[in-house]
């Protein structure tokens, strides 16, 4: 008689706590966005979400798709919305960066979270989002992609590290559980 093969079961990309994640932030961070409920900080457009700090969140407890997906669903209804899908890349960074965190003290885990959300804007937000103003929207002449990239990495990137380190703060506080990542462990079978 032969023996039945047993199918070693595959990677689960995304839990069901993962999907619902995705869905609440996201559809939460759409909303506000889509209503109007942003800081406005360039003129045409840019932009920092009301609920900005959502995508850190979604990112540390969710792992690195979730913090994609989440962050640029809160982008779709912008004026600039291919300018968020870029940025979403970013998230990665903060997911990948977080993991091996995960585990220590408050401080450190807010400290580090700082440090790779600014890594993350800076790499991300300012660079791409300066080039695509100037080279692809060309809402911006030529000559103003260094005074615009100086605006975006002082104030554009203060205030949404402003907002993300207060969102963060307050879900590393209220929520300790739910901030515990555990994507990877899955990803690699354990």
């Amino acid at each position: 008689m032969a023996e039945a093969k047993t199918k070693k079961p595959g990677i689960i990309w995304m839990s069901s706590r993962e999907v619902a994640m995705t869905a609440a932030l996201g559809g939460l961070g759409f909303a506000s966005v889509a209503l109007g409920l942003i800081i406005p900080i360039l003129p045409g457009g840019g932009s920092v979400f009301a609920l900005q700090g959502l995508s850190p969140i979604s990112s540390i407890a969710g792992g690195p798709i979730v913090g994609f997906l989440v962050t640029a669903i809160m982008g779709t209804p912008r004026t600039f919305a291919v300018v968020n899908w870029f940025l979403a890349l970013g998230q990665l960074i903060v997911a990948f960066g977080y993991y091996p965190l995960r585990n220590k003290s408050l401080p450190v885990r807010l400290g580090g979270f700082i440090i790779l959300d600014f890594i993350s804007w800076e790499a991300y937000g300012n660079w791409i989002g300066t080039w695509f103003l100037v080279d692809v929207y060309k809402v911006v002449p030529p000559d103003g992609f260094w005074p615009l990239w100086a605006f975006m990495a002082t104030v554009f990137t203060g205030a949404t590290l402003i907002i993300d380190a207060i969102f963060v703060s307050i879900a590393f506080i209220i929520f300790p559980k739910f901030m515990k990542p555990d994507w990877w462990d899955r990803w690699r079978g354990r």
